[in-house]
């Protein structure tokens, strides 16, 4: 909501906010660099499908800090894996209240949905009623995969191996920051 405010405000001197510190320490987006899509099996070539715009990337509201080099598990393949892994922070006896209640690990989303805001929809205000709705210009299919129950004692979220057994995590973890001279694999080569 923050963001939308921000974009559909009469104030001239409103900007998007910048990612937070929490959103920068537990949320990362893992996209080829160059270097990695030039180097797999395939090479440019066989990197059609893997879009993301320069002029995207250039954008001073692009998440740069949060992207991470996406390379497969499987040696010198490309992915085109559109996955969410969501897991929970360490688990304490004060967040879980009941003792005996239920709580997930985490759960997994697999499906079509790129990070796009074609995918998942934009906030634009309504017409008629001036309110905030969800305009979405894609249908996309995808599955939410549950995770067993978190243990009080355990941490699942110090990496993925929460989800060994359950959705395989196709990339390597944790992904290698961009350096200085990295780009992301861009589709047009510009």
């Amino acid at each position: 909501m923050r963001e939308y405010n921000a974009r559909t405000s009469r104030r001239p001197g409103d900007k998007r906010s910048k990612p937070s510190q929490l959103l920068k320490d537990r949320f990362r987006i893992h996209f080829p660099t160059n270097q990695t899509v030039s180097e797999s099996r395939g090479g440019r070539a066989a990197a059609g499908t893997i879009c993301l715009q320069a002029r995207w990337w250039r954008s001073p509201d692009f998440p740069r800090e949060l992207v991470r080099d996406c390379v497969n598990t499987r040696q010198g393949l490309l992915m085109h894996s559109k996955v969410i892994f969501v897991r929970r922070t360490k688990m304490r006896e004060e967040s879980l209240g009941d003792p005996n209640r239920n709580v997930r690990a985490g759960w997994a989303y697999v499906g079509s949905a790129n990070l796009s805001e074609s995918a998942w929809g934009r906030l634009v205000k309504d017409r008629i009623s001036g309110k905030a709705k969800m305009s979405c210009r894609n249908w996309e299919c995808g599955v939410v995969v549950p995770l067993g129950m978190a243990s009080k004692e355990g941490d699942g979220a110090t990496d993925l191996r929460v989800f060994d057994g359950t959705v395989p995590v196709p990339m390597q973890v944790p992904g290698r920051e961009y350096g200085p001279n990295d780009e992301p694999w861009f589709y047009s080569g510009t």
